[in-house]
């Protein structure tokens, strides 16, 4: 029987204005022979449904382990520690800690609440079985559906996938990277699921395929009012399809906002320095036009070996003394922006 923390106590109140899914004061911890690894550190998201929260940040930030810890979605051999709370509103308004299931409980969420994109989608389906029989799976565990053949056609046509009677008996390398990303895709949505967590599922693919899957994703999300938490690197695709960034580094979160604040008006030095990453056009009159991008100099930290106060002020040409003395809380202004920085306001 799963325990629901709280209700909502106005049955009026829009349930559009009650977050989705909360994290509050996430931390995941990966113990190894020779050490405890803190690669999460006190992570609070807030999401509704129909909204789109980027999480974004350079390599080994945090950011897709994040992701994996809210469904607990890792090898069996590994030994983790996940700490704080996640909170999934359901769809009677009822509110249940993820992270306080049992596996057989947790299981029921995963792909039919919360669907999930991967990274690399040649590593997450199945070589020796047809990609049709991969989604007649999904479609059989969790609707039991005896049209489930007709559905799983239906659904690769509606990810864009041309020919899908013919293309559904094909196997993952038949086809194209592109094509590979919209049967997972595919997958996900089988369930219908509230919540979508896509984990830089555009890095694998070339411009022109990306920007179709950007759409694709903006269009789906639309048509089935879903929220998802979007992970990615890359500024430039924030900017189509989110409405509030994260912005995470060394397992920390330094700055929310909304996407045209954070974009336009960064208070942390480090979304400074992300945006300054981008090339810079540059024209002449005189001459061919140049590109120039800034580089942040040095290199992330690794997992644990952080400094005592902020843990980009060895990276930052704006720290001073005090940044490094100590642990820098996130500070909470207008409401729904937050930073982790003494400077910000001087900034």
């Amino acid at each position: 029987m799963l325990k629901t923390i709280d209700r909502i106590n106005n049955p009026t109140q829009g349930c559009d204005t009650e977050p989705l899914l909360e994290l509050r004061d996430l931390r995941t911890q990966f113990i190894t022979p020779q050490s405890v690894v803190s690669a999460v550190d006190g992570v609070s998201l807030s999401i509704r449904p129909g909204q789109t929260m980027a999480l974004v940040g350079e390599s080994g930030s945090g950011k897709s382990v994040t992701a994996l810890s809210i469904l607990r979605l890792f090898n069996r051999g590994d030994k983790v520690k996940i700490s704080g709370q996640a909170l999934w509103r359901n769809r009677q308004g009822e509110v249940i800690d993820l992270l306080a299931l049992q596996e057989n409980e947790l299981r029921t969420f995963r792909g039919r609440e919360i669907g999930f994109v991967f990274q690399d989608p040649g590593a997450s389906l199945n070589p020796v079985f047809t990609i049709g029989a991969q989604i007649r799976e999904t479609l059989e565990i969790h609707q039991s559906n005896e049209d489930s053949s007709l559905l799983a056609i239906q659904l690769l046509r509606d990810v864009g996938i041309a020919d899908p009677d013919r293309r559904i008996n094909a196997f993952p390398h038949q086809l194209s990277g592109g094509m590979r990303q919209r049967v997972m895709l595919a997958m996900t949505l089988a369930c219908q699921p509230r919540f979508l967590i896509a984990d830089e599922p555009t890095t694998a693919l070339d411009v022109t395929i990306q920007a179709q899957m950007m759409r694709l994703l903006s269009e789906i999300q639309e048509k089935h009012n879903m929220a998802m938490l979007f992970i990615t690197h890359d500024l430039a695709l924030v900017s189509q399809i989110a409405d509030r960034v994260a912005v995470m580094y060394a397992g920390q979160v330094v700055e929310t906002g909304s996407v045209h604040e954070l974009t336009n008006r960064p208070k942390h030095p480090y979304t400074k320095a992300l945006l300054d990453c981008r090339p810079i056009r540059l024209y002449k009159d005189d001459g061919p036009d140049e590109r120039i991008l800034i580089p942040i100099k040095g290199r992330p930290p690794r997992s644990g070996d952080v400094s005592m106060g902020c843990r980009f002020a060895p990276r930052c040409n704006a720290q001073k003394d005090i940044c490094m003395q100590n642990p820098i809380s996130l500070e909470i202004f207008s409401g729904a922006e937050s930073v982790r920085c003494l400077r910000w306001r001087d900034l």
